[in-house]
């Protein structure tokens, strides 16, 4: 997992996928990306171009030979096995990878290593980094809104700020909120009025893109206020 997709020889066609486990999904914004379903690997790069492909299977499998997404052998990380192998994600580029961590919400640094990733998730002190976690985190999942769903509450909280940055400015007009009166009453507003995924047909693909449409505008609300809240050094963070 996470490896394998590097390893293994390819001879795709141009204009195809290389694999019957990778799968490309259009954003709401309209441009694709594409994801492993066995490895779960996630890219915006072209992987139907031959020679891109191979660049980026090079690329990765370098970062394999140095144990980087190795899960460590060290029973102190046995209890949190399955949640890796369930929960994670890896995001690829020319650039580097990053680790996505859908059980807390977290993304990992720019090449990160897996034992540090670990480290930190399972640490008593685990809380340090959340706030740049959780941004880079929703950072993610705005960018990449089509095959996975959002954490459990991730919505509610969303609407929970929100509402908080309208009451606290109009009973007390403060100006630290997230949104200005005008921005969080817009925001909920449409927050409200997203489609239900369930109410509509899979024809033409409407279901997943509404699906989608909900994921990336929940994360792109969330990703803005862990901004935010980083910017005034706040302590805490959504979904804490």
């Amino acid at each position: 997992m996470f490896v394998r997709f590097a390893e293994e020889e390819n001879n795709h066609v141009s204009g195809e996928l290389p694999d019957i486990y990778w799968h490309k999904h259009i954003h709401p914004a309209g441009w694709p990306y594409y994801h492993h379903t066995r490895d779960k690997v996630t890219t915006t790069l072209d992987i139907t171009d031959p020679r891109t492909y191979r660049d980026l299977q090079r690329h990765h499998r370098d970062h394999a030979r140095r144990d980087s997404f190795a899960f460590p052998n060290n029973p102190s990380y046995e209890h949190y096995l399955d949640t890796f192998n369930t929960k994670w994600e890896i995001s690829v580029d020319e650039t580097g990878y990053r680790w996505i961590n859908h059980a807390e919400a977290l993304g990992g640094d720019k090449d990160q290593g897996l034992l540090e990733m670990l480290q930190e998730v399972t640490s008593p002190r685990r809380y340090e980094h959340t706030l740049e976690r959780r941004r880079d985190y929703w950072a993610f999942l705005q960018a990449h809104p089509c095959h996975t769903v959002l954490p459990e509450y991730g919505e509610q909280h969303v609407q929970d700020v929100l509402t908080w940055c309208l009451a606290d400015q109009t009973l007390f007009s403060t100006s630290t909120a997230s949104f200005t009166v005008v921005q969080a009453e817009r925001l909920l507003e449409i927050l409200k009025s997203l489609p239900d995924p369930s109410t509509r047909p899979i024809e033409e693909n409407m279901k997943s893109y509404s699906f989608s449409l909900r994921v990336w505008y929940t994360a792109a609300i969330a990703r803005t206020i862990g901004t935010l809240s980083l910017s005034l050094s706040y302590s805490t963070s959504i979904l804490d």
